[in-house]
């Protein structure tokens, strides 16, 4: 039997879905890490958004803003929240390769130790095999002396 380390992927699966739902409750924009590249965002790119999103919300609380800009929010909001669940698909996908990795390195080592404790077993049996025909022949010849 041979030992095995998993790495909890439903778990981490159930993390990431309770940290989206948590932080749709904690703002109504829903924007926690726009820096984040997994959509093509550079840090340019992340920042001018940021600056947008600003520039709309301060026209929203000056009652200036119209239609088109809370479209416009609207946009920059889905593809922050696309940018952010891909990059939690990201680590999810890599952990549980990872974790595969582990288990393999894990069994190939167990499968060089019990290959190896065959091999000793083996020579210990052969040993004691070698030492019993001489014993048996002594034996034989002992008693055919009398």
């Amino acid at each position: 039997m041979g030992l095995r380390f998993d790495t909890n992927v439903p778990a981490l699966n159930a993390s990431r879905s309770l940290n989206r739902s948590e932080e749709r409750l904690s703002s109504d924009l829903r924007i926690h890490r726009a820096a984040d590249d997994a959509a093509g965002l550079d840090l340019n790119e992340t920042t001018t958004i940021l600056q947008r999103i600003r520039a709309l919300a301060v026209q929203t609380s000056n009652d200036t803003q119209d239609t088109h800009n809370h479209t416009e929010i609207d946009a920059y909001q889905h593809r922050i929240e696309f940018t952010v669940n891909t990059l939690a698909i990201q680590q999810e996908n890599s952990t549980a390769a990872e974790s595969a990795i582990r288990d393999a390195g894990i069994a190939a080592a167990t499968i060089a130790f019990t290959r190896n404790e065959i091999l000793v077993s083996t020579g210990s049996s052969m040993w004691a095999q070698a030492n019993v025909i001489p014993q048996t022949a002594l034996t034989l010849l002992g008693s055919s002396e009398r």
